[in-house]
């Protein structure tokens, strides 16, 4: 294998007098990798990603808010926005995101990693979502409420879980990638139809901040004929819908 296909990360401390060697080379751990477009940091805090993330999108808040100024609807500015930057910024969200005041969970860590940078990510959806309904006035005049209600966007918090979700509807239906799908199981009582079994996650120390702990809860509250449902796009259509009434806009 190429030296430059060779990444290594450390989860743990290291003495960097002390040689690591790999296939009869010495390799120093790196501080962060990336990973089709997602950076990975040893800590797998995804902290870089998420500045990194951030910076992209605000740097170019100026052009859409020059787009706006033409003579362009709302509807096709908000399909435009929605298909270029929103669509960038849910890549990879259900890894690095986490939501807050999960519906129906009594654990203790009912909170977000990454708050003050998840923060910063959703001031910029705020931005986003202003220019797509053309808003110029005060941001205090505009509720984030209403906002997200007349720009139909979720919120950050909001599409961390949509995502979630649409990935392990994926892997349940389609069976793949195998390695995530047997890490589910499916436990269904006596007496009862498939939309009412109980999902669970056969891996160990799998906590609510991950991507499996966070999909399997939500799967397992939603009502059993919206899991019930086998057409995708219909699915996904019920399911926001069901997002939006049921998880929170904001990660504070």
């Amino acid at each position: 294998m190429a030296d430059d296909k060779i990444h290594l990360l450390l989860h743990q401390k290291y003495d960097a007098n002390d040689p690591i060697i790999i296939c009869g080379k010495s390799t120093l751990p790196e501080n962060s990798i990336s990973v089709l477009g997602i950076k990975i940091d040893a800590l797998v805090k995804f902290n870089e990603h998420i500045v990194m993330l951030n910076g992209k999108l605000r740097s170019i808040l100026y052009l859409y808010r020059n787009i706006a100024k033409l003579d362009i609807s709302a509807p096709i500015l908000r399909n435009l926005i929605r298909s270029t930057l929103v669509t960038k910024l849910s890549y990879g969200l259900s890894i690095f995101g986490s939501v807050a005041n999960l519906p129906k969970y009594q654990g203790s860590s009912n909170s977000i990693r990454n708050k003050s940078l998840m923060i910063k990510l959703q001031l910029t959806l705020n931005h986003l979502a202003r220019i797509s309904i053309k808003y110029s006035g005060y941001y205090q005049n505009m509720p984030i409420d209403q906002l997200y209600k007349e720009s139909k966007f979720l919120s950050l918090n909001q599409m961390v879980a949509y995502h979630s979700v649409m990935e392990l509807y994926s892997i349940l239906k389609n069976e793949k990638p195998s390695l995530l799908y047997n890490s589910f199981q499916m436990e269904v009582p006596q007496r009862c139809t498939r939309s009412g079994a109980t999902l669970t996650c056969i891996c160990k120390n799998t906590t609510i901040f991950s991507f499996a702990g966070r999909a399997v809860h939500l799967w397992n509250i939603l009502p059993g004929e919206l899991k019930a449902i086998e057409e995708r796009h219909i699915f996904k259509k019920h399911f926001e819908t069901w997002i939006t009434n049921n998880v929170t806009l904001s990660i504070v």
